[in-house]
């Protein structure tokens, strides 16, 4: 395997990468067949959504919905409940709202998924927010947008209160 940074390419044609730079303009390297798959480089951090995670019961370890409903019940935890961290994609069940309602009736619950393109909402935080949902479940941009509609509520509840 050999692995190059796009800076180090100049261009791939014919099956050959042309390696760029001043003394390698003609060094060419032979792939022996392979395919050339760009590679996930990605070195940021959201520092808001790290620091907020801190303070987001972790349910990275659920292994369906309804065992991510059984870690949010476990934790004891009433009021606003914030959860953060399912990879729901080979599921074998589906999130939704009533899986919420169900365990917790009438709690505010906003589960976000580990990598922050899943939002799942209970009912008590949809009507909080003024939503009409069918499952619950956001995801992509709704997802984003829905977390800020989160954190914006959260911002208004606990703002002090003025005589």
């Amino acid at each position: 395997m050999i692995a190059l940074s796009l800076a180090e390419i100049a261009e791939a044609v014919g099956g050959e990468l042309r390696l760029a730079g001043s003394d390698s303009a003609e060094t060419v390297v032979d792939g022996h067949g392979g395919v050339v798959l760009p590679g996930f480089v990605d070195g940021h951090l959201h520092m808001a959504q790290w620091a907020l995670a801190r303070r987001r019961l972790d349910v990275g370890a659920a292994t369906s919905a309804r065992h991510l409903v059984d870690l949010l019940v476990r934790s004891g935890l009433t009021g606003d409940v914030r959860a953060q961290g399912f990879r729901g994609a080979l599921w074998p069940d589906a999130p939704h709202k009533d899986m919420l309602e169900a365990a917790l009736p009438g709690v505010s619950v906003a589960v976000t998924s580990m990598d922050l393109h899943t939002v799942w909402l209970s009912p008590a935080l949809l009507r909080e927010l003024g939503i009409d949902h069918p499952t619950g479940v956001f995801r992509d941009h709704d997802a984003i947008a829905i977390a800020g509609a989160v954190l914006g509520a959260i911002a208004v509840s606990r703002r002090p209160k003025r005589s």
